[in-house]
């Protein structure tokens, strides 16, 4: 999915192990062989330094390593068609399944392990109160740092989240759990300090106990340092939509030096935010009860994304479940696939996993969620109209073009209509 060449420094170390990954993926394609040593030789005696440490040179291996592998190519939005019908028959059946087997065995192996040294910040003795599972906490370079002073821990910037890439950007989404009560204020901390413009919730509300009401009704209430001020409030078959203005509660020095507790609010920054809840995916459910509640909970972030004030294509979108883990991976997983579809017109669901797990390993179940992603998006292609285009290509095509054997292949892009949400901005 790499969209642009990066240019380094003084020209050289990732330039020359880009230009190499290159030239020697072209050379795959054209004989199935590679030669690093040969092409490394050359470029050293074009320019030294262009490729300069055995680290590089190694990453050079393992990436064309990775890439052989993963010979497993994105498919023509209309191949989703395709790959449905193969379960009709045992035999193309055990095709599929084979197909998927192989495809979530190197998922596992391509996986990052991420060791305790790299989640150090959520394995401190202040954090690990703040995580439903020890075992799934973010690593440092991936968890979204909070800024703003709240609670009593020692750790305030700590909170259990998680960054993954999109389709177009970086950091695109930020994974995470159902708060607990007492890192409730943490959640809102993190929706205000990130100017996240869309919170997406994938889990019914269990035992309040244990998942605690995020989100009043209706009015103005405070959540830590910040008033929530509820704007509008919807509720529609599959969900439920808050939007919400955020505000900090602040305070002027000389106000607090004069009056000691007595002390002036000032309001900060606002925040507009839409809170959009499901209402069809109980805790105990692999998938939804519905998946047309789930493609309209997708079209209406994507929609409100559109709207949002303040440059929303910069910010990040907060999907969460009772976990942080189950469900998030779908979402985000078909969100990229979505983007995919609509710009490059074909869907690769491996791929789309496979980068998704990169910092958080546990996302995307293989067992149920994988074999869903790619029903949920041939749902999505199939309800969506403006694909139908490429329904008329495909029969444009010969036939033995089309007769290739999708089970070397990978996949994924689906699109369709979702209530246009119009009580938004």
């Amino acid at each position: 999915m790499l969209k642009k060449t990066k240019v380094f420094s003084n020209g050289g170390g990732r330039s020359g192990a880009f230009i190499a990954l290159d030239a020697n993926l072209e050379l795959l394609k054209k004989t199935g062989q590679i030669d690093v040593f040969e092409y490394g030789k050359t470029l050293i005696n074009s320019r030294p330094h262009l490729i300069d440490s055995v680290e590089q040179y190694q990453f050079i291996y393992d990436a064309l390593a990775e890439a052989v592998l993963c010979n497993l190519e994105p498919i023509a939005m209309w191949q989703l068609k395709e790959r449905s019908s193969m379960y009709k028959s045992k035999k193309d059946r055990l095709v599929m399944e084979a197909q998927d087997a192989r495809e979530n065995k190197l998922l596992l192996m391509l996986t990052p392990t991420l060791r305790i040294g790299d989640c150090a910040g959520g394995h401190r003795l202040e954090n690990r109160g703040k995580n439903r599972d020890v075992m799934v906490v973010p690593p440092d370079h991936a968890r979204p740092y909070l800024q703003t002073l709240h609670g009593e821990s020692k750790d305030y910037t700590y909170i259990n989240a998680v960054e993954v890439d999109g389709f177009l950007r970086k950091s695109e989404f930020i994974v995470t759990e159902w708060p607990k009560v007492t890192t409730l204020h943490s959640f809102w901390t993190l929706v205000y300090d990130h100017a996240c413009h869309t919170v997406i919730n994938l889990s019914n509300q269990g035992n309040p106990r244990h998942y605690p009401t995020l989100l009043h009704n209706k009015g103005i209430q405070s959540y830590g340092p910040f008033n929530i001020e509820i704007l509008c409030y919807q509720e529609y078959p599959s969900m439920t939509s808050h939007m919400i203005k955020m505000s900090k509660k602040t305070y002027m020095i000389s106000e607090i030096v004069a009056n000691g507790a007595n002390q002036q609010q000032l309001e900060a920054e606002i925040r507009i935010c839409c809170v959009i809840q499901v209402k069809m995916w109980p805790i105990e459910n692999k998938v939804p009860l519905s998946t047309s509640g789930l493609i309209d909970i997708i079209k209406m972030a994507r929609s409100w994304k559109k709207r949002a004030p303040d440059r929303p294509e910069t910010k990040p979108t907060i999907v969460m479940s009772h976990n942080g883990v189950s469900r998030c991976g779908i979402f985000v997983a078909a969100n990229v696939c979505i983007d995919q579809m609509d710009i490059d017109h074909e869907v690769d669901v491996f791929h789309a996993v496979k980068m998704i797990r990169i910092n958080r390993p546990q996302l995307i179940d293989m067992k149920d969620e994988y074999k869903y992603l790619y029903d949920l998006m041939l749902h999505w292609y199939m309800t969506n109209s403006k694909y139908r285009v490429f329904d008329e290509r495909k029969d444009e095509q010969p036939n033995e073009s089309r007769s290739g054997n999708t089970s070397k292949k990978s996949s994924f892009r689906v699109n369709r209509a979702i209530p246009e949400a119009n009580h938004i901005l």
